[in-house]
């Protein structure tokens, strides 16, 4: 016979014929022994059914010994088999837990092995991209699910002639919320007087909905902030307007230095309390970090149904101001980034007064009027 070699990976279940690895043609009547470490020179009883299930990673020889008979000159072949081991099963595996529908999330696997590619399985079924190189380090999947998804991560080791596979321990489960929105205006990726920081790429605020929880009777999805000049993109969307949670009436009496009585209406069946949490832009620079510009932070345990909000001597006047207030179950929200329930609701306000001789006047409410 013909020497040959046959490469396994490791946990292999099957039973392997040695007659049938060997190459040319055999002589039958010899008799097969492995060679390989302590087991050498043990005569192998049933060279058609070799067990490797067990086998340890390594090299295995066995070798075919036919003696010499007749006109046949003693021949030995070998058959080599190598035992690959698979690849690590235990990396970890960190995805964006949640996204807002039609958003994409990320899926990292760390410490990835040279030489091992990665796919993404979907029920055992290849999703995505023909495979991502090891690096060492860390590699990202980026995926745009429809609905909650569990995925898997199948991985192959591209260095060995046998491709050994096997999918990781950790799984990665993304969730597909419906989401809020503002819709302050938004035009770049700096604050400034009339452009806030709304949409996603720009760290704007953005509650997962449940419909438990809400400013008012109202809440509607978005993909992303809707920033307008008006600060209307959430109310002329096909969803219609949700913005009901505050109350500004069409005239307001507002003085430098004097106070303000906001109707705020609120929504929570969830069972736990709420925290509301509120900020106007006095001094008009797009930003909501003035010392005065938080001007609420409660709960609604004993909400008396509205907010009493001190107005500051030198607030900017002839001119738009944003107000953002939004209620979850989670506290210290910001006026900015994710809160895990919901709402936000975004108002344009302008006072008209000229500096210095302010009066109780009338205040313009740009959007959001609820007489």
């Amino acid at each position: 016979g013909v020497d040959n070699v046959l490469e396994l990976c490791e946990g292999d279940s099957n039973t392997k014929d040695l007659w049938s690895l060997l190459g040319g043609t055999a002589e039958a009547g010899g008799n097969w022994e492995e060679i390989t470490g302590s087991t050498s020179g043990v005569t192998i009883t049933d060279s058609t059914a070799v067990n490797f299930a067990g086998a340890l990673v390594g090299v295995y020889t066995f070798d075919y010994i036919h003696a010499a008979t007749g006109s046949c000159v003693a021949d030995t072949a070998t058959v080599v088999v190598t035992v690959n081991s698979l690849p690590t099963t235990t990396l970890a595996i960190t995805p964006d837990t949640t996204i807002c529908n039609g958003g994409t999330a990320r899926i990292i696997v760390s410490n990835t092995q040279l030489g091992v590619k990665y796919k993404i399985r979907i029920g055992g079924v290849d999703a995505g991209s023909s495979g991502v190189p090891g690096n060492g380090g860390d590699i990202t999947f980026v995926i745009s699910p429809t609905a909650t998804t569990t995925y898997n991560i199948y991985a192959t080791d591209t260095t060995t002639a046998s491709m050994c596979a096997i999918q990781l321990t950790n799984e990665a489960i993304v969730n597909v919320a419906n989401c809020d929105f503002g819709d302050l205006p938004d035009a770049t990726t700096d604050t400034l007087q009339g452009d806030y920081q709304t949409n996603l790429a720009n760290g704007g605020p953005v509650h997962y909905i449940r419909q438990d929880l809400k400013l008012g009777l109202l809440v509607d999805s978005e993909l992303d902030g809707q920033g307008t000049g008006e600060a209307n993109g959430d109310d002329t969307d096909v969803d219609g307007d949700d913005e009901d949670g505050l109350t500004f009436f069409s005239s307001l009496n507002i003085v430098p230095g004097g106070i303000i009585r906001l109707p705020i209406s609120i929504t929570n069946g969830t069972g736990q309390t709420a925290q509301l949490e509120g900020w106007i832009d006095w001094n008009a620079d797009g930003k909501f970090s003035g010392a005065d510009e938080m001007v609420t932070n409660t709960n609604d345990s004993a909400f008396p149904g509205y907010v009493t909000i001190n107005v500051p001597e030198n607030v900017a006047n002839m001119t738009d101001i944003g107000v953002r207030f939004r209620l979850s179950l989670e506290d210290n929200m910001t006026p900015y980034g994710v809160a895990t329930s919901g709402e936000i609701e975004d108002y344009l306000i302008q006072i008209d007064c000229a500096t210095g001789i302010c009066l109780p006047i009338s205040s313009t409410v740009i959007r959001g009027t609820r007489d």
